[in-house]
């Protein structure tokens, strides 16, 4: 047994305390912040929910004196081992905006200098089997909503508009708000106990989850408990585009210098009509040889193929065509030249270093033993009624033989030609990419005047 001595009485009550065992001071318990997490389809939270990792605040809605009154509320998970059966708990949150380029305005910031304390109730009851409290708390309560909502270098770094989707490009703008937070609990002997700091990251944003552009997309709402919160609140349904492909039987005579694409629409909704040129061009139709090689051309092989370039030697706006029904329109039959006649072009400026200004042509320029030789495109049948218009020139590759003139004029080769007709507004580019091309065949379709040389030649 321990005694104690005769001293001052303040030093015998400490002696007491000290040795008295049914005076002792109850252990103290810890507790923790261990996640957040995301409601369930029913809006409740629950510990084996899935995680959040990264929060998005969608404060579009929120003007000048925070009239909404919206604010961000988590799913906290804690491990509460105080065993008070109190249900008085606090939050205690402070913000950092480093991770942004632009700070917040000095009034802001000195706001937003100190801890700021929000109760939130519940509390973990041991003599049931479990120390895990889940509690919905607001993170980001209304008032600090309202100040960073109408905070001007915030507002500036969203580019926040009642009218437009944040950006040029349609991607909303982020601005970061990174927020440390401790839960503050009551343990048996009365005393607060702090957790260590669990760290959340929130995005705020302004329309990323409540605009949508409305000339792309139709809307269609899904459940959701806080439309402006972390889950994507609408869902998008694309609007049925046009599917156009195109097709040619060919010029209407061996003489044309122009050629006739028939264009059919067989998607949901018609093509662009004159307003829709306005906002972004209409679709186009294109045309290439692939056969023979030809001069002002540049290799592109690709796929056992050679075409003129990745882009088309001429094409031709289309619009308007209903869902359903075609359009024609009239394109160039022949590669368009330089004055030099030999470096091809789509525009003056293309003859920029070669000189002169870029002109149609009425036939087309082969390089044969290092001679220019100019032909036409046609149907090379042997003319027996008269052979003695000279040398009818060479072998087209990938042709069927030649044909001399009966007036001893321009021989005429074989030519393989694709067309193609694209709906993005700009007639298709070829790439080396086997899966750009596989998605753009369905569009294109080949002619020639060598019925032969279409069925077996043509690489679609």
């Amino acid at each position: 047994m321990i005694r104690c001595l005769l001293v001052p009485a303040f030093l015998t009550l400490g002696c007491g305390l000290a040795g008295d065992s049914g005076s002792e001071v109850p252990p103290t318990k810890s507790t923790i912040i261990v996640a957040i997490v995301l409601p369930e389809s029913s809006c409740s939270y629950g510990a084996s929910n899935e995680r959040l990792k990264r929060g998005i605040f969608d404060i579009s809605s929120v003007g000048p004196g925070n009239s909404v009154g919206l604010e961000y509320h988590a799913g906290l998970v804690i491990r509460d081992q105080t065993e008070t059966g109190v249900g008085s708990k606090k939050l205690v949150l402070e913000y950092d905006f480093g991770a942004n380029l632009v700070q917040p305005t000095a009034a802001t910031r000195n706001l937003l200098r100190q801890e700021l304390t929000v109760p939130f109730g519940g509390w973990a009851e041991p003599e049931l089997g479990t120390e895990t409290l889940v509690a919905r708390a607001p993170v980001i309560p209304e008032h600090v909503t309202d100040l960073l909502a109408n905070d001007l270098r915030i507002a500036a770094e969203l580019r926040r508009s009642d009218t437009v989707m944040n950006t040029v490009s349609g991607i909303a703008g982020y601005y970061t708000v990174q927020i440390k937070m401790q839960a503050l609990t009551l343990g048996r002997n009365g005393q607060w106990l702090r957790s260590p700091p669990f760290y959340m990251v929130i995005d705020l944003c302004d329309g990323c989850l409540t605009r949508i552009p409305q000339q792309l997309v139709k809307l269609s709402f899904s459940p959701t408990c806080r439309r402006t919160q972390d889950q994507i609140s609408l869902t998008l349904d694309y609007p049925p585009f046009p599917d156009l492909s195109a097709a040619s039987g060919g010029p209407e005579d061996e003489n044309a210098p122009t050629v006739e694409i028939e264009v059919g629409n067989a998607g949901g909704t018609k093509t662009l009509g004159s307003l829709g040129a306005q906002r972004g061009g209409r679709s186009k139709a294109g045309i290439w040889i692939a056969t023979p090689r030809h001069i002002g051309r540049e290799q592109f092989p690709f796929n056992g193929i050679e075409v003129a370039q990745p882009r088309p030697f001429a094409d031709c706006d289309i619009g308007n065509v209903e869902a359903g029904g075609s359009a024609t329109c009239n394109t160039a039959l022949y590669p368009r030249l330089c004055s030099d006649g030999s470096t091809g072009c789509r525009t003056d400026d293309d003859c920029a270093q070669a000189g002169g200004s870029c002109r149609a042509s009425s036939n087309l320029r082969l390089n044969q033993d290092d001679e220019v030789i100019e032909v036409k495109c046609g149907n090379p049948e042997e003319n027996q009624a008269n052979n003695q218009g000279g040398d009818a020139g060479p072998q087209a590759d990938g042709g069927g033989g030649q044909q001399a003139q009966a007036d001893g004029g321009m021989p005429q080769v074989s030519c393989l030609y694709i067309v193609c007709a694209d709906v993005d507004n700009e007639i298709v580019e070829w790439t080396p990419e086997a899966v750009s091309w596989e998605g753009t065949k369905s569009n294109c379709s080949c002619f020639s005047e060598d019925t032969e040389l279409a069925q077996d030649g043509c690489p679609l």
